[in-house]
């Protein structure tokens, strides 16, 4: 990791000891805000959380805020689901209870209209094109670059994510 994301994710952890959920707000001000997002993001490595929170909080265009609710599991994500709305469920495939289709069909059998976008560096094409069928897009893990990822999940929902 590299010192500045360990500086960022020592200051996230100490300014909150339950890692299980993060609400983030970008810096965007109120009067150049023309968007909303509110995202339920599902990973279990703190440092894919980390640099998820980091890629939003740098939004280029800075007319979004992004309100972040991470957990580590499926089972959290359902409830969550359950209990709130959200516009986007970002997800790994590859989760403590839960992997690979399982995980879409779980998600979606929960909340049928909400647009899911995985994040995921699997290559298994088969799996991936099983998501597809589900009406799900992929953003792959690895070629993201801070300042773009929230470019890329809008780009991803108006080019056919939605359900």
């Amino acid at each position: 990791m590299s010192p500045f994301l360990h500086e960022r994710y020592t200051k996230i952890t100490a300014a909150k000891s339950d890692a299980q959920q993060h609400i983030l707000s970008s810096s965007a001000s109120s009067d150049h805000v023309s968007q909303v997002m509110k995202i339920l993001h599902i990973e279990d490595s703190m440092p894919g959380k980390v640099l998820v929170r980091e890629w939003l909080r740098r939004d280029p265009e800075n007319n979004t805020i992004y309100h972040v609710t991470q957990v580590d599991k499926v089972g959290d994500a359902l409830t969550e689901l359950h209990e709130n709305h959200y516009d986007l469920v970002l997800a790994d495939l590859h989760l403590p209870d839960s992997y690979g289709i399982e995980t879409v069909t779980a998600l979606r059998q929960a909340s049928p209209d909400t647009p899911i976008i995985i994040h995921t560096g699997t290559q298994d094409i088969k799996l991936l094109e099983q998501a597809m069928q589900y009406g799900v897009c992929r953003i792959p893990k690895g070629n993201e670059e801070a300042g773009t990822f929230g470019h890329k999940l809008k780009d991803a929902l108006l080019n056919g994510c939605a359900v």
